[in-house]
Order: structure tokens, then C-alpha cells, then sequence
């Protein structure tokens, strides 16, 4: 037997590689995407948004910080930091406090810094 009792204490979400998901999604906590969605993706606190390797966002994404390892292809609005890693392939506009595009990382984008 299973002892669930400590998972509804877990803030995190992870949508495994694999999947397919269309719509708005609204996620608490540290969240992790490996999986295919398009719609929009936002997150209602402070925790990070990461996208995986294997991650692929079509659509519009609102978060505070955010990691890219996959791929995006939309408008992305952080109240924080975009970090945009080797693997990341990313297409569109960002809008962000802080921005950091390693090298390797293949960008198409518009992008803007804004004062706290």
C-alpha cells in the first residue's frame, strides 16, 4: 500500500514528457513542463516556471521567473527573471526585470526590460 498522506503538502506541479495540452493553464508553485502545450500558461505566485528540454509552449506565458531549456513560441510576461539556457529555442516577444540568454540558445525575439 501507497502512503499519500504527504503529497497534499507538495507545492509543485510537473506535466510529464509525452503529453498534450490545450487551454489556460494556472498553476501555484514550482512548476516544471516537459510536456506540449499550447493556450496560455501562468503562474499565481512567486515560484519558478521551467520548461524542460523536451517543454514546448505555444501561446502566451505569465510568471515571475522563468527558466527555458525547451522551446516557446509566444509572449512572455515576468515580473522577474528569464533565463534562456543553450537548449532554449524561443520565439516572440519578452517582457521581463531581468533577461539572461546563454550562448548557444536560439532567439527570435522582441524583448523589453521594465523597472520594478
Amino acid at each position: 500500500m501507497i502512503d499519500y498522506s504527504g503529497i497534499h503538502h507538495q507545492d509543485f506541479s510537473y506535466l510529464s514528457k509525452g503529453s498534450k495540452i490545450s487551454g489556460k493553464l494556472v498553476f501555484s508553485g514550482l512548476t516544471r513542463i516537459s510536456s506540449q502545450i499550447e493556450g496560455e500558461v501562468q503562474t499565481l505566485d512567486d515560484a519558478s516556471l521551467i520548461i524542460e528540454l523536451d517543454g514546448k509552449i505555444k501561446g502566451d506565458i505569465t510568471c515571475q521567473n522563468l527558466e527555458v531549456y525547451g522551446q516557446v513560441d509566444g509572449t512572455i510576461l515576468s515580473s522577474g527573471k528569464v533565463v534562456l539556457y543553450p537548449s532554449a529555442s524561443v520565439k516572440g516577444q519578452i517582457t521581463t526585470q531581468s533577461l539572461v540568454i546563454h550562448p548557444g540558445a536560439q532567439v527570435e525575439i522582441r524583448g523589453h526590460t521594465k523597472e520594478s
